[in-house]
């Protein structure tokens, strides 16, 4: 009964994965709630922060707020996956 255009997989391998996460809402002083600060203006906070929160909290993930869909995350996201945080926008 395979649907057309869908691609199977054989024998996946499923990790159990205990995560640990940390609601991660940075607000700069003078920068309103409703930005988005996991862009690359604000690298400095938030390359800082995730290094922390990746060591000393053990923290394998990060829940976001806001996240603006348009804009370009992918200096952020560069980050998570180097210090090995798991993203929830």
């Amino acid at each position: 009964d395979a649907c057309p255009g869908k691609t199977e997989i054989e024998n996946p391998v499923w990790e159990p994965w205990q995560v640990h996460a940390v609601k991660y809402v940075p607000r700069p002083i003078g920068v309103t709630r409703e930005s988005d600060v996991y862009t690359p203006p604000y690298k400095f906070i938030y390359e800082r922060d995730l290094m922390a929160m990746s060591s000393a909290q053990r923290a394998n993930a990060v829940r976001l707020d806001p996240w603006d869909i348009k804009a370009d995350h992918s200096s952020f996201l560069t980050v998570c996956q180097n210090q090995g945080i798991s993203v929830i926008p």
